[in-house]
């Protein structure tokens, strides 16, 4: 958040400091460092890629997808480890195909999409009404 409101562009340098420092990081064991500090450190880095990855693509459809995750990403957050949880116990991987778990796959990514869409509506129709009745009362 800092990062966004502080830093509005950053410069091709800053975004290969930022790839460089990843390299570096990947070559430290996750285990052996401080998982905050580390985790920190990642993120900040791939937001500085991102952000200029994202500044200079030109692909108008690939903008969309992406603004599309964006704005489902939280949603999709809160589905997808309580919906592989559903979908693994209910299947045997040992004894599924290639075939099996690319399917069981395509199938969680589907779901994952719908519930993540009917949530993001559902917070959108319970944030109108508390905003709704937020405002009739102030009057």
């Amino acid at each position: 958040m800092i990062l966004i409101k502080y830093a509005d562009n950053f410069s091709i340098r800053t975004s290969f400091i930022a790839l460089i420092l990843i390299g570096v990081l990947y070559l430290f064991p996750y285990k052996q460092t401080n998982g905050i500090i580390y985790s920190f450190l990642v993120c900040v880095c791939l937001f500085v890629i991102l952000k200029e990855v994202g500044c200079r693509m030109k692909s108008v459809l690939i903008k969309d997808v992406i603004n599309w995750l964006a704005k489902y990403s939280y949603a999709i957050f809160l589905v997808h480890h309580k919906l592989i949880d559903l979908l693994v116990l209910r299947f045997d991987l040992n004894y599924l195909g290639k075939r099996g778990i690319i399917l069981l796959f395509l199938i969680y990514c589907v779901l994952t999409a719908i519930i993540s869409v009917a949530i993001h509506l559902l917070n959108d129709r319970i944030y109108s009404r508390f905003s709704y009745y937020i405002s009739k009362r102030k009057c």
